[in-house]
């Protein structure tokens, strides 16, 4: 298993991304490096600990884009310091496997991009850095996810790295995550493995 510390939390909502990105004008070339420590892992028991919600259900069409970055005194208002895109997806529940949920309609946040104001020698330069863990969820397709919620913006986020599950046609189940692969097992295993670790906690 491997675990870092989270360092960087946005209103609740886990932001991280580890990446290096190069700024090009006809003069001057820059490097820029960025790095957020998150939380990961490759241990289902770990999933569930982490987890306040484990939900299967489906995304709906569409998602709605905010700013994750609040203002310190006002988490309803967005940060006038810089902008975290986050992508709100509709999430339908069919069956709450850890915790509760409000209604069986949710909203799911991902980590989509950053942008980032570049300070040089001549111009203030904005670049937009898209989060190498995002994936867009499938809309109509069934998922199993491992969810934190944020009570106060009434939306659910990403518990661990990974923290999405796609079932598939054949009721195997596999991570979804581009940062740990896995192996297929049966979506029955799956929940009776979730099911044994929720009763020793």
């Amino acid at each position: 298993m491997k675990k870092k510390t989270m360092t960087e939390i946005y209103a609740g909502t886990i932001g991280w991304n580890t990446l290096a990105t190069s700024m090009y004008n006809p003069e001057v070339s820059t490097d820029v490096n960025i790095s957020y420590d998150f939380p990961t892992t490759n241990d289902l028991e770990e999933m569930v600990h982490e987890s306040d919600t484990i939900v299967i259900g489906e995304y709906q069409d569409g998602y709605e884009t905010w700013n994750m970055l609040r203002d310190p005194n006002n988490s309803y208002k967005e940060s006038a310091e810089g902008f975290v895109e986050g992508h709100l997806y509709d999430f339908k529940v069919e069956n709450v496997i850890k915790g509760s949920v409000d209604s069986i309609d949710i909203k799911v946040n991902h980590r989509a991009a950053e942008s980032l104001i570049i300070k040089n020698s001549e111009d203030d330069e904005q670049v937009t850095i898209s989060d190498l863990l995002y994936i867009a969820p499938k809309t109509k397709s069934r998922y199993v996810l491992f969810l934190k919620q944020n009570k106060e913006l009434n939306n659910y986020y990403g518990a661990i790295e990974p923290f999405s599950v796609t079932i598939e046609d054949n009721n195997s189940v596999k991570l979804h995550s581009n940062l740990i692969g896995s192996e297929g097992i049966s979506l029955e295993e799956l929940l009776n493995k979730v099911k044994l670790i929720g009763e020793s906690e």
